[in-house]
């Protein structure tokens, strides 16, 4: 039988004994409740995050919305079937973005967006200044990355605006928190209350979305990406396939990670022509 494979740094205890079900099914992965946790399980190695399982194509090919998923003794049970449990997958040394950088590929990196992006109305304001919903609950965000210390729930009413499992606005803010604690000195703050209220306004897939990027973690292919900015560098082809995740997500949670890198308080040093 197949193994199935988590993270290094999964979430899931290696003792874990837990009986969920099938919330959610989509083309690669399904979703899973599981002791107030939604855990992803899909196909493709690059999409693992810490709430991820990746397994073959035909558990995906068995499932569905309903059917109970356990996982018991380092193996995932389904009907009669049974996988090993496998932790090798061994996120991307991301590094650390010092006070004092030299990036060549910021400005880039918004002309790109810019471009290629698939806008939603949160992108709209961001990359055009054009006025949306979310303006207003924008600039107070970059106002306070541009003053090196913001709180998310000074805009915690904006969270869960937009269509989708994700909404943009979580993913843009997901996208600024995984950059922002990659920082040599993160600015955003989270405050208790904050998982409070954004469980009681958005879905339970972009809740543990963003409370993953609150620990600096992502799917692995968002992270290969900060991986290589943090270095100057800019893959076009890994931009491509970032941007293109869900029907805008990956182009928010890009900006996002624009967006912090760009209004690092401290100066970042232009390089020379």
């Amino acid at each position: 039988m197949s193994p199935v494979r988590i993270r290094t740094d999964s979430h899931l205890p290696n003792e874990a004994d837990m009986l969920g079900t099938v919330e959610h099914k989509f083309r690669r992965s399904f979703n899973v409740l599981a002791q107030l946790r939604l855990f992803n399980f899909h196909v493709q190695p690059e999409m693992a995050h810490p709430l991820s399982v990746i397994v073959p194509q035909k558990l995906l090919d068995q499932v569905e919305i309903g059917s109970p998923i356990r996982i018991v003794s380092g193996h995932l049970r389904f009907g009669s079937s049974q996988y090993v449990i496998r932790r090798d997958l061994t996120p991307p040394n991301k590094g650390t973005l010092k006070s004092v950088i030299e990036l060549r590929c910021v400005a880039r990196l918004g002309a790109l967006l810019r471009q290629f992006g698939h806008f939603s109305e949160v992108t709209d304001a961001y990359l055009f200044d054009r006025h949306t919903s979310f303006s207003t609950s924008l600039k107070c965000v970059m106002a306070g990355l541009k003053a090196g210390s913001f709180s998310l729930l000074k805009v915690v009413d904006s969270f869960g605006g937009g269509e989708g499992l994700t909404p943009a606005w979580d993913d843009f803010c997901a996208g600024i928190l995984l950059a922002d604690r990659c920082c040599d000195i993160p600015v955003v703050g989270i405050e208790d209350p904050f998982f409070r209220e954004l469980f009681r306004r958005t879905t339970l897939t972009s809740f543990w979305n963003i409370w993953c990027a609150a620990r600096g973690t992502s799917s692995m292919i968002l992270e290969s990406f900060l991986s290589d900015l943090l270095v100057d560098r800019l893959k076009t082809l890994l931009f491509m396939r970032c941007i293109g995740l869900g029907h805008t997500s990956g182009t928010d949670m890009i900006c996002g990670i624009h967006a912090r890198i760009r209004n690092e308080p401290f100066p970042i040093i232009e390089p020379r022509v």
